[in-house]
């Protein structure tokens, strides 16, 4: 198995070092990332819009959201 190197805030160290075992759980997560970006990237590799377009279509897709879960806070 690979080993992988980082730094973390002091107040993270310290929650990680407290729990025991604690590398399977960030192994997974890092696995489960490493797929969702792998799929965004073929995703975006076999994308036509622009740049622009992307980004005006995710700032429409976030609007129509916020006002979905508007109703839920009320």
């Amino acid at each position: 198995m690979a080993e992988i190197k980082f730094k973390v805030s002091e107040d993270l160290g310290r929650m990680i070092k407290a729990c025991e075992d604690v590398e399977w759980l960030i192994s997974d997560i890092i696995s489960d990332k490493l797929a969702d970006l792998f799929v965004l990237k073929r995703l975006a590799e076999k994308s036509k819009l622009s740049e622009k377009e992307a980004l005006e279509l995710g700032r429409f897709i976030n609007k129509r959201l916020a006002k979905r879960y508007e109703k839920f806070l009320k």
